[in-house]
């Protein structure tokens, strides 16, 4: 499918990278159509509404940069999501880029909860008080211990 965006001009997405959001994401509820946007090796992807080519978002999985990072949907979430069990969703965290990028912090308080089979994705809120709203992903990496693969 190609798309128009404003930082990457027309652009071809696949099909299965689309995803409809029937609620919006918080504060963007009249954007329901998005596609995910992978760009070489980075861990970080571009979520690009569908409607508007200027706006996009930058997400990545948690569990790249927070290991052990989980949510425990409500039966709601999962049944809107079309899901089968919380098993089938993955997630999604928006990271905010600043000037300064080492100061990049993830919100894991409020993931994008996202069954791919089905092309459906929800911003939820999680009332987890280990989830931050501001996850310094550069600053915690450096303090991590390092894999040995």
């Amino acid at each position: 499918m190609l798309i128009h965006t404003t930082r990457f001009s027309n652009i071809d997405v696949a099909e299965d990278m689309v995803m409809r959001f029937p609620d919006g994401l918080i504060g963007f509820e009249e954007h329901r159509r998005f596609a995910l946007i992978i760009r070489g090796n980075s861990p970080f992807r571009w979520l690009q509404s569908l409607d508007d080519p200027g706006l996009a978002f930058v997400v990545t999985d948690p569990l790249m940069f927070v290991p052990g990072y989980s949510v425990s949907p409500d039966e709601d979430t999962v049944a809107g999501l079309e899901a089968a069990s919380p098993a089938d969703l993955r997630y999604l965290a928006i990271a905010v880029v600043p000037r300064d990028p080492s100061q990049t912090s993830l919100n894991l308080q409020a993931p994008i909860a996202v069954n791919h089979a089905r092309g459906i994705a929800r911003q939820i809120v999680t009332m987890n008080p280990e989830h931050p709203l501001k996850y310094y992903v550069f600053q915690q990496r450096a303090d991590a211990p390092k894999r040995e693969d």
